[in-house]
């Protein structure tokens, strides 16, 4: 059966390689259908200006960042 989507109700931030992604370019940001692990989730399109490499994430909710490391790969 199909898991209804729970999207975060607080305001947030993504950022990728020190590019804030702009609003209307996250689709999704909330809980992971289904998880029962409290596993998020987020659904964005990538800031065409990136160079090649690894990018730092980072997302902000209330303050609080995520750990710092995390990337994510870009390759045009």
């Amino acid at each position: 059966a199909s898991q209804p989507l729970t999207p975060l109700t607080a305001p947030y931030t993504v950022s990728i390689g020190g590019v804030t992604v702009p609003a209307t370019s996250v689709y999704y940001g909330g809980l992971v259908s289904g998880s029962i692990s409290g596993l998020y989730q987020f659904n964005l399109q990538v800031p065409a200006n990136l160079a090649d490499g690894n990018q730092p994430v980072v997302i902000t909710i209330g303050g609080q960042s995520t750990q710092p490391g995390a990337t994510i790969p870009v390759k045009h």
